[in-house]
């Protein structure tokens, strides 16, 4: 009874709900690991746009004074 037992556990042929349900809980896992790396990318991504954006800020109010100096 026992070798047929292994057997069965052995077969391939035979839907395992088990291991079904496993393999979609880890491909739900991966896609949400996936998702969040895009978003941490898209975040990075925003982040360094906006600080080019304040140091290119700067610069322009830097201009601005050194043509009042000018102008003035």
């Amino acid at each position: 009874m026992k070798n047929h037992e292994i057997k069965y556990l052995e077969d391939d042929t035979e839907p395992n709900i088990y291991e079904e349900e496993v393999n979609s809980v880890m491909m739900e896992e991966r896609k949400g690991k996936e998702e969040m790396t895009e978003l941490v990318k898209e975040v990075k991504e925003r982040t360094e746009a906006s600080q080019q954006l304040e140091r290119d800020i700067r610069d322009i109010e830097s201009i601005f004074l050194d043509l009042n100096h000018i102008v003035h």
